[in-house]
């Protein structure tokens, strides 16, 4: 039966069909569980690691949470929302990061801008904190400085943050939600697989996205993603195997391994 002659379905049923057979959407799509799935077992570690005490794991939450979103956007073929909502889980995970710098700095200095930026996010009423300057904060960080320099990682955001804020701010008639035969009509005509097109940058971005946080956060936390051999040896009165203390957690040696080059 043709969907198209069956009143049973709605032109929004339709076009939501048509996307979940793309193959394109369906390779996507376990993309984008995989890291939703990756940052909860993250938020499980950290939260026994001190998360909880300085509400950081609210945030991680909230970027699983995100990523599910995205997933449903990604079956409606609603692009500037997969975009836009990827900006979010950019300012979520880099703000988690500006906390985590904040407290290994210790700094003793109570007026210091970001402290201040923290104490007002705690209390509900933080505003006008531009992304590219928690950035530059994070950058101004010993541990990170380096990295930061060495891997690009200042223009690849820029970059980033150009590509999704089209999609924010609907910079062009392409930046806008379509039905999923839009993108194979008169207006694309000799153009090759408009939406793979699209939807691999938005890999890209994602993929970049995540393995960069969690290279970051290894820099400034370490403790956050360690395995907990050593401790329970410790703990047990045995004897820790040499080195390892130095271990990471299985799942994100897998992922950064899986990761990595995109770095």
């Amino acid at each position: 039966m043709d969907i198209h002659d069956d009143s049973e379905y709605s032109d929004w049923d339709i076009d939501r069909i048509k996307t979940e057979k793309d193959l394109n959407v369906q390779w996507l799509k376990e993309q984008i569980i995989e890291h939703r799935d990756f940052i909860f077992e993250i938020h499980n570690s950290a939260f026994w690691k001190g998360a909880f005490v300085d509400n950081t794991e609210r945030i991680l939450i909230s970027v699983s949470k995100t990523l599910d979103s995205i997933r449903h956007c990604l079956i409606s073929v609603n692009i500037a929302d997969m975009f836009t909502l990827l900006r979010k889980c950019r300012d979520d995970l880099f703000f988690y990061i500006l906390v985590k710098v904040v407290h290994e700095k210790h700094d003793s200095d109570g007026n210091d801008e970001m402290k201040v930026k923290i104490s007002d996010w705690e209390n509900n009423r933080l505003k006008d904190l531009d992304a590219s300057c928690v950035l530059k904060y994070i950058g101004s960080y010993k541990p990170v400085l380096a990295a930061i320099t060495k891997y690009g990682i200042r223009k690849e955001f820029d970059d980033m943050g150009t590509v999704l804020n089209n999609y924010v701010h609907s910079n062009g008639i392409v930046y806008y939600n379509q039905f999923y035969d839009k993108y194979n009509d008169a207006f694309n005509v000799g153009r090759s697989n408009v939406l793979k097109g699209i939807l691999d940058d938005f890999e890209y971005q994602m993929n970049y996205l995540f393995a960069s946080f969690i290279f970051l956060y290894i820099l400034i936390r370490p403790s956050d993603i360690s395995s907990d051999d050593y401790v329970d040896s410790l703990d047990c009165g045995q004897k820790p195997i040499i080195g390892s203390q130095n271990w990471g957690l299985p799942f994100v040696n897998d992922y950064l391994k899986k990761y990595q080059d995109y770095l």
